[in-house]
Protein backbone atom coordinates (compact mmCIF):
# COMPACT_ATOMS: atom_id res chain seq x y z
CA UNK A 1 0.00 0.00 0.00
CA UNK A 2 0.93 3.50 -0.62
CA UNK A 3 2.89 4.63 2.73
CA UNK A 4 1.00 8.46 2.45
CA UNK A 5 -2.86 6.52 2.48
CA UNK A 6 -5.85 7.90 4.27
CA UNK A 7 -8.11 4.86 5.70
CA UNK A 8 -11.38 5.57 5.61
CA UNK A 9 -13.13 5.21 9.30
CA UNK A 10 -17.07 3.77 10.10
CA UNK A 11 -19.58 6.21 10.08
CA UNK A 12 -17.52 9.17 8.06
CA UNK A 13 -18.88 10.12 4.60
CA UNK A 14 -16.51 10.20 1.60
CA UNK A 15 -17.74 11.47 -1.67
CA UNK A 16 -16.68 10.71 -5.64
CA UNK A 17 -14.43 13.10 -7.29
CA UNK A 18 -15.28 11.14 -10.19
CA UNK A 19 -17.94 8.89 -12.02
CA UNK A 20 -16.50 5.45 -10.81
CA UNK A 21 -17.84 1.31 -10.55
CA UNK A 22 -18.25 -0.36 -7.31
CA UNK A 23 -18.81 -3.50 -6.56
CA UNK A 24 -22.53 -4.24 -4.88
CA UNK A 25 -23.43 -7.36 -2.42
CA UNK A 26 -27.29 -7.96 -3.05
CA UNK A 27 -29.56 -9.85 -0.75
CA UNK A 28 -32.28 -11.09 -3.09
CA UNK A 29 -35.71 -10.75 -1.85
CA UNK A 30 -37.19 -13.13 -4.87
CA UNK A 31 -34.70 -15.84 -4.12
CA UNK A 32 -34.16 -15.29 -0.80
CA UNK A 33 -29.86 -16.09 -1.76
CA UNK A 34 -27.80 -14.02 0.72
CA UNK A 35 -25.93 -12.34 -1.98
CA UNK A 36 -25.55 -11.50 -5.24
CA UNK A 37 -21.92 -9.60 -6.33
CA UNK A 38 -22.81 -6.78 -9.35
CA UNK A 39 -21.88 -3.83 -10.33
CA UNK A 40 -22.64 -0.16 -10.27
CA UNK A 41 -21.90 2.90 -11.29
CA UNK A 42 -21.36 5.75 -9.17
CA UNK A 43 -21.81 9.71 -10.49
CA UNK A 44 -19.15 12.38 -9.95
CA UNK A 45 -20.01 13.92 -6.16
CA UNK A 46 -22.30 11.14 -4.65
CA UNK A 47 -21.72 10.73 -0.91
CA UNK A 48 -21.32 7.53 0.64
CA UNK A 49 -21.22 6.60 4.27
CA UNK A 50 -18.19 4.18 5.36
CA UNK A 51 -19.88 0.53 7.25
CA UNK A 52 -18.21 -1.16 9.85
CA UNK A 53 -14.55 -2.08 8.82
CA UNK A 54 -12.70 -5.68 9.37
CA UNK A 55 -9.57 -4.06 10.10
CA UNK A 56 -8.33 -0.18 10.99
CA UNK A 57 -5.92 -0.33 7.62
CA UNK A 58 -8.29 -2.78 5.51
CA UNK A 59 -7.95 -3.65 1.53
CA UNK A 60 -11.15 -3.10 0.91
CA UNK A 61 -13.89 -1.01 1.95
CA UNK A 62 -17.78 -0.96 2.21
CA UNK A 63 -19.88 1.66 2.48
CA UNK A 64 -23.54 2.87 1.46
CA UNK A 65 -24.77 5.70 -0.57
CA UNK A 66 -26.38 8.66 1.51
CA UNK A 67 -29.39 8.90 0.23
CA UNK A 68 -31.34 7.52 -1.57
CA UNK A 69 -30.17 5.49 -5.00
CA UNK A 70 -31.80 2.26 -4.14
CA UNK A 71 -33.86 2.32 -7.32
CA UNK A 72 -30.74 2.79 -9.46
CA UNK A 73 -28.36 0.75 -7.57
CA UNK A 74 -30.05 -2.51 -6.21
CA UNK A 75 -33.87 -1.98 -7.40
CA UNK A 76 -34.93 -6.07 -6.28
CA UNK A 77 -33.04 -6.69 -3.46
CA UNK A 78 -33.60 -5.92 0.36
CA UNK A 79 -30.38 -4.93 1.41
CA UNK A 80 -27.22 -4.28 -0.16
CA UNK A 81 -23.87 -2.75 -0.01
CA UNK A 82 -20.49 -1.24 -1.97
CA UNK A 83 -17.34 -2.27 -1.91
CA UNK A 84 -14.07 -1.44 -3.33
CA UNK A 85 -10.91 -1.93 -2.90
CA UNK A 86 -8.64 0.53 -0.74
CA UNK A 87 -5.76 0.57 -3.67
CA UNK A 88 -3.20 -0.75 -5.82
CA UNK A 89 -1.96 -3.59 -4.05
CA UNK A 90 0.42 -5.03 -7.03
CA UNK A 91 1.95 -2.59 -9.41
CA UNK A 92 0.73 -2.73 -12.80
CA UNK A 93 -2.13 -4.65 -12.38
CA UNK A 94 -5.59 -2.45 -13.21
CA UNK A 95 -9.27 -3.38 -11.52
CA UNK A 96 -12.17 -1.79 -12.31
CA UNK A 97 -12.19 2.33 -12.97
CA UNK A 98 -10.08 3.04 -9.84
CA UNK A 99 -9.39 2.34 -6.19
CA UNK A 100 -11.06 4.18 -2.94
CA UNK A 101 -7.99 5.87 -2.40
CA UNK A 102 -8.35 7.55 -5.94
CA UNK A 103 -12.12 7.66 -6.42
CA UNK A 104 -13.24 9.40 -3.01
CA UNK A 105 -12.48 12.44 -0.91
CA UNK A 106 -13.11 12.61 2.65
CA UNK A 107 -16.36 15.33 3.49
CA UNK A 108 -17.85 14.63 7.16
CA UNK A 109 -15.79 12.96 9.70
CA UNK A 110 -17.48 10.55 11.82
CA UNK A 111 -19.11 11.87 15.22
Amino acid sequence: MPPDIVFPRAGQVWETVRDCEVQVLNWMIETKAPMLWTNARLRQGERVRILQLDDPKPLSVRFKPVGELHERIAPHSSGYELRIRMARTVPGLGEGTGYFNELFRLVEDAG
